[in-house]
């Protein structure tokens, strides 16, 4: 309800006035502007004080399963891979970037998947996206999106951001592709997604999303992950802005789950089915694009398109003290705890891309 107020409050901003004279013409866009203030206002406390489903899980995890141990080493192995063997992977160093590329690729034609490879036009470089598709059986054009970024910022061996998100992908695309789905399920590696290209007409995965939208697809749910190998149990780990810290723990042991109030919906949905699964604690939060850490990724670019998507992650530069900068390496993330939000993503996007 609160999503459909502000959607509706925003097109009323947006109304010339009636009048080009008078009170009336120059009240009528500020009490309109004041109104989605208001709305925008009661959506966020909303949010932030409705029930989530579900309860994130507390205390010891359960001893790690066969099945979590051997992901946990696979995980470790591509972290390592990307952050070590091809270290940063910026536009600085488009070669490195482009073998990166090229190896995400090779894991998934070994999975025995096919590979799309988008290329795009930054700076006068061209780079790639990188994708494979599991096609949907009774609904193919509605697309679940699960994305993850395979550059870094410069100066970064990137283990974490963005190391994780890509390893994490890889392993969905490898249990996912063992069963047929009734949408198509998209797992596509993005170039281009951190600065200076964030939110900008050279991200990749605003190019891949505009494609796609230009090619009649529709996105019913994407998931970015980004940065979800950073935990830890001791006290004062996580910082949030002052403005919403006092509604979330401050021990950094949890997987968060993040989108704008269009969805919201979908933010609900999401940590219900994970929580269902999950041994790993998990919160949730929806915001604003505009506030800091809410857009800070490829989720950003299906908003853009008018599609609900959320980030999957750590929280990042709110927790890991080595977000993004030279000491970003693969020995300081914990791969059981990576494994155990990979087996319970693959439930939820399995619901996603199934359920009526």
């Amino acid at each position: 309800m609160v999503e459909e107020l502000l959607l509706v409050l925003a097109e009323v901003s947006h109304v010339p006035a009636v009048a080009s004279h008078g009170c009336a013409g120059r009240l009528r866009p500020m009490v309109a502007g004041l109104a989605v203030l208001i709305a925008a206002g009661v959506a966020f406390t909303w949010e932030l004080w409705r029930p989530e489903p579900g309860e994130s899980f507390s205390g010891a995890p359960p001893a790690a399963t066969v099945v979590e141990k051997s992901l946990a080493e696979r995980l470790h192995d591509d972290v390592t891979t990307l952050s070590v063997r091809y270290g940063e992977r910026s536009m600085q160093r488009v070669e490195t970037l482009n073998a990166s590329a090229d190896w995400v690729a090779e894991q998934l034609e070994d999975a025995g998947l096919t590979v799309r490879r988008q290329q795009l036009d930054v700076s006068g470089q061209v780079v790639e996206n990188v994708s494979t598709t599991l096609p949907g059986t009774e609904w193919p054009d509605e697309l679940v999106v699960i994305g993850a970024h395979y550059d870094t910022a410069a100066g970064s061996p990137g283990a974490n951001a963005n190391g994780s998100g890509v390893a994490a992908t890889l392993a969905l695309a490898k249990m996912l592709s063992a069963a047929e789905h009734r949408r198509s399920v998209v797992l596509v590696f993005f170039a281009c997604s951190v600065e200076p290209f964030m939110q900008t007409d050279s991200m990749g995965s605003l190019i891949w999303a505009r494609a796609a939208e230009a090619g009649g697809q529709e996105v019913v749910a994407m998931l970015s992950l980004d940065s979800l190998g950073y935990y830890t149990d001791e006290p004062a780990t996580q910082h949030f802005p002052r403005e919403i810290a006092s509604f979330y723990p401050k021990v950094g042991d949890f997987v968060s789950v993040v989108g704008n109030f269009p969805s919201a919906g979908l933010a609900n949905r999401v940590i219900g089915l994970f929580r269902d699964v999950a041994s790993v604690p998990s919160e949730m939060g929806v915001g604003m694009p505009s506030w800091d850490g809410v857009g800070w990724s490829d989720h950003w670019s299906f908003w853009q398109c008018g599609w609900p998507a959320l980030i999957v992650s750590d929280s990042g530069p709110y927790r890991d003290p080595a977000y993004q900068r030279w000491n970003d390496r693969a020995g300081r993330l914990d791969y059981e705890t990576m494994a155990r939000i990979v087996v319970a993503l693959e439930s939820v996007v399995t619901h996603l891309a199934n359920d009526d």
